[in-house]
């Protein structure tokens, strides 16, 4: 007869978890490193331009981010399913990141580092690239407008519906991987268009004459109000209704294309999600105002974004170092 050694499952789940904690470790470190820097460029660009956030307005989100951060944690003590802890912490994340680059984005102009738009133009043009033609073949081909409309203005829909795609099927790895990558590159975006301020394609080739006559509407001039409020304004009070999308270099949208295949790669519908992607990278041009340097900047982003997240992540160790902690507290 052998004897059969064995040992209570909580202190397994904690033995398997301490081998998985690596992940978890590295995510947050991540995420408080982006909180940081994102922070301290903020206010360091606050105390140089005396650009003051209405407290009563962004406070509604650190607020908003604390209760769902303690949401999380109360469904991570609560429930072994550990969708919802997941979801509340994305929630959280997102709301702070956004916020961050927001603000960093549009009051960074009113340092007023040298407008950048000639330089991104004389980049395309060593390239032997002109965007300015390109958004003029946009104008003439009607039946494209509508289509390129579209991948722009729901790129970013897209990317969120993906990620709480994953949460909801409980793919948290896949998830985080794709929050990660946006949320870094988002943040580096936002901190180098204070260095590379621009309005884009439609107001420095005096493109604005299309508005209306195969460009939409607003298209690619969306931000040009709020770019002169904070580059050539001496108002100081900065409000939610003062914000807008002003980054031109580099391209997030390109980021936010690339995220939908990164999303779909290792599924079905991977050849679908790269036309999307393509679809939304041409979309930036003619309806973002962007530069083809831009573009570039923004898969250069995408891509260190994507490899700092997959490490983050690891293969598999975040999702079950997650699901352990949840057995070790609902045992």
């Amino acid at each position: 007869m052998s004897a059969e050694l064995t040992f209570p499952d909580q202190v397994v789940s904690a033995a398997s978890n301490t081998k998985r904690q690596p992940a978890l470790v590295r995510v947050t470190a991540l995420i408080c490193t982006l909180l940081a820097v994102s922070g301290a460029t903020l206010l360091t660009i606050l105390v140089k331009t005396g650009l003051e956030p209405r407290v009563d307005e962004f406070g509604r989100f650190v607020l908003l981010a604390v209760l769902m951060l303690f949401l999380a944690g109360w469904c991570q003590k609560r429930f072994r399913d550990q969708r919802l802890t997941h979801a509340a912490l994305a929630f959280a994340t997102a709301t702070l990141f956004l916020m961050l680059a927001g603000l960093i984005a549009n009051t960074g102009l009113r340092l007023q580092m040298p407008i950048a738009d000639a330089g991104l133009a004389a980049a395309d043009a060593a390239l032997g690239l002109d965007m300015a033609t390109v958004v003029r073949l946009t104008a003439e081909t009607s039946w494209l407008t509508g289509p390129l409309k579209f991948a722009y203005n729901w790129s970013t829909l897209a990317v969120a519906l993906l990620i709480l795609g994953w949460l909801a099927l409980g793919h948290h790895a896949r998830a985080w991987e794709l929050i990660l990558t946006a949320f870094f590159c988002l943040q580096a975006a936002a901190i180098i268009s204070v260095f590379f301020p621009a309005k884009g394609t439609a107001f420095f080739f005096d493109l604005g004459h299309l508005q209306g006559n195969g460009i939409p509407e607003g298209a690619a001039v969306y931000a040009g109000a709020t770019f002169d409020w904070f580059y050539f304004g001496t108002q100081t009070v900065v409000g939610l209704d003062t914000l807008n999308g002003v980054v031109t270099f580099p391209s997030f949208h390109t980021v936010l294309a690339l995220l939908a295949t990164q999303a779909l790669w290792p599924t079905k519908l991977k050849w679908p999600a790269i036309i999307w992607t393509a679809a939304v990278i041409v979309s930036t041009i003619p309806m973002g105002g962007h530069y083809a340097v831009d573009l570039a900047g923004g898969v250069l982003l995408w891509v260190a974004g994507c490899a700092l997240a997959q490490w983050a992540v690891g293969s598999g160790q975040l999702e079950a170092a997650t699901r352990s902690s949840a057995i070790t507290h609902n045992p």
